[in-house]
């Protein structure tokens, strides 16, 4: 399954209850998503590049150069209302943060290993 399909999937599930998305667009590596109150873009990154932080979320596959990007970048996605979803599609795990929730509550002189964690309980692709 590719990454962006198994994003539309994702985020249909986390609609059920809701029903606010209206219609999920897939174009290339953008997934715009239609809602009642507007509409979310998505990125499908990979290989996470965090070039472009100004969308909803970013989708990547859970592999230890994507948690060695997001580390390196950390500073620069903070600030923003992002999710990061680091994913699997092939057994269907995933793991989620919000840098800017995240560092507001976490201690940043454990923030690797935080997410190194998270990291860890889901299978590497």
């Amino acid at each position: 399954m590719e990454l962006s399909e198994w994003l539309t999937i994702y985020l249909k599930h986390q609609d059920l209850m809701k029903k606010s998305i209206k219609s999920i667009e897939v174009d290339g590596a953008v997934v715009l998503v239609e809602k009642d109150a507007g509409v979310d873009e998505w990125l499908v990154e990979e290989d996470l590049e965090l070039h472009n932080v100004d969308v909803a979320g970013i989708v990547t596959l859970n592999k230890k150069k994507n948690l060695k990007t997001l580390l390196s970048k950390w500073d620069a996605v903070i600030d923003k209302n992002i999710r990061i979803i680091f994913a699997n599609p092939k057994t269907n795990e995933k793991w989620l943060v919000v840098p800017n929730h995240h560092s507001r509550v976490a201690d940043e002189k454990h923030l690797k290993a935080g997410l190194e964690s998270l990291f860890s309980n889901i299978s590497e692709v």
